[in-house]
């Protein structure tokens, strides 16, 4: 694809960088709602949310950090995007908060724990290499195994 022609369908930077912010988030906010309509237990769910997320930005969106850069949009886009992010968050923080109160998690502050995990999550593409030692798919698991057993219950 030449310059020329990824401008025949946006008008400028701005609107791509809408449409990659856009689009990642529509994905995961799909992926977000199949896995809780899978009835699973909060572990399991946070599990795959950790792992579909990391697919979703290391293998789909290659690390492009466009997933996260929202600063130069115009104000509009940027609440309409944020908005979106918010709903994203949400599903991180009522999984850990159904852990918490089935005691399957420890007693921890929800919305904290959502935002560590999805910072350390959003991180990874500024570090990950695909040509690197571990696959994505080896990256991923491993930090979902680290945040869920970070939560667990050790009763």
């Amino acid at each position: 694809m030449t310059k020329g022609s990824l401008y025949y369908w946006f008008r400028d930077k701005q609107d791509i960088l809408f449409f990659c912010q856009n689009y990642s988030l529509d994905r995961m906010l799909s992926d977000a709602a199949r896995i809780r309509r899978t009835g699973a237990p909060p572990a399991a769910r946070l599990r795959d949310l950790i792992r579909s997320q990391m697919s979703c930005m290391l293998d789909e969106l290659a690390g492009n950090a466009a997933h996260i850069q929202t600063d130069s949009l115009d104000r509009r886009r940027w609440k309409l995007l944020v908005a979106k992010r918010d709903r994203y968050e949400a599903e991180f923080r009522r999984t850990i908060a159904e852990g918490v109160r089935r005691r399957d998690f420890r007693p921890v502050d929800a919305p904290t724990a959502a935002r560590a995990i999805l910072g350390a999550v959003n991180w990874t593409i500024t570090w990950f290499r695909p040509e690197g030692t571990r696959t994505s798919e080896e990256v991923a698991a491993d930090f979902a195994e680290l945040f869920v057993e970070g939560l667990r219950n050790r009763k």
